[in-house]
């Protein structure tokens, strides 16, 4: 079992549960598949890009959290679609819910000129 030194330097046993698969990507970082509250994703985001003319699909394995979900008041809904409009220096960002329900619209522009 793994030992951590807290900070008054007593040790502690540290005990984890059992491994959730997909939850974990092999870098380490926490991936979409569930919510930060533990519910599980759909299982796949589709983000299309109009105004690079390109559609994908991933698993929500595949993606990192802050991607695949977004809190609204306080529960955690799963992002199923992303669409980018706009042009190369502007883009929206739309996140969609499973039911077509817009969950969250964030803009990217670059900075104004000097």
């Amino acid at each position: 079992m793994p030992t951590c030194v807290g900070s008054a330097g007593e040790a502690a046993v540290v005990e984890r549960g059992p491994a959730i698969p997909d939850v974990v990507d092999r870098a380490n970082r926490v991936t979409g598949a569930v919510s930060p509250t533990g519910e599980q994703h759909p299982g796949t985001v589709v983000n299309e890009d109009t105004v690079g003319g390109t559609t994908r699909a991933d698993r929500a394995s595949d993606v990192p959290q802050s991607i695949a979900w977004v809190k609204v008041h306080d529960r955690w809904v799963a992002v199923t679609r992303i669409v980018a409009v706009g042009t190369t220096e502007r883009r929206e960002i739309h996140q969609y819910a499973a039911d077509g329900s817009l969950l969250q619209r964030t803009i990217q522009a670059a900075p104004p000129r000097r």
